[in-house]
């Protein structure tokens, strides 16, 4: 059942009439299906809105490449709204577990 105050991708966000106070970029850690960081941010705050841009299975380092479309086109219909007044980020922990030296992660 999806979080009333919390929408995947600004076509969830338009398909469900969100009015955002807060936008998020995340990769796989904020777009897990089930009891990740979002949901538990958006269930203690009713009264706010979160547009979370990305995708699920995405790594931060590709936020500036393959996803760049995705989260310019939520940016540029929401960060300059009225009631925005937060940014949350998550992202580099796929990127630094995929390292090489890094097993099961933890630094070897």
């Amino acid at each position: 059942m999806p979080i009333p105050n919390l929408f995947y991708g600004h076509q969830d966000a338009l398909m469900r009439g969100a009015s955002p106070t807060t936008l998020a970029v995340g990769d796989s850690w904020f777009w897990y299906p089930f009891d990740n960081l979002l949901g538990e941010i958006a269930g203690s705050r009713p009264l706010q809105s979160i547009v979370v841009a990305g995708y699920n299975g995405s790594e931060a380092s590709e936020w500036k490449g393959k996803y760049a479309d995705s989260i310019k086109t939520t940016f540029d219909m929401y960060a300059r709204g009225p009631l925005v007044k937060a940014l949350l980020l998550s992202g580099g922990g796929n990127d630094i577990v995929n390292r090489p030296g890094i097993r099961g992660g933890c630094l070897v």
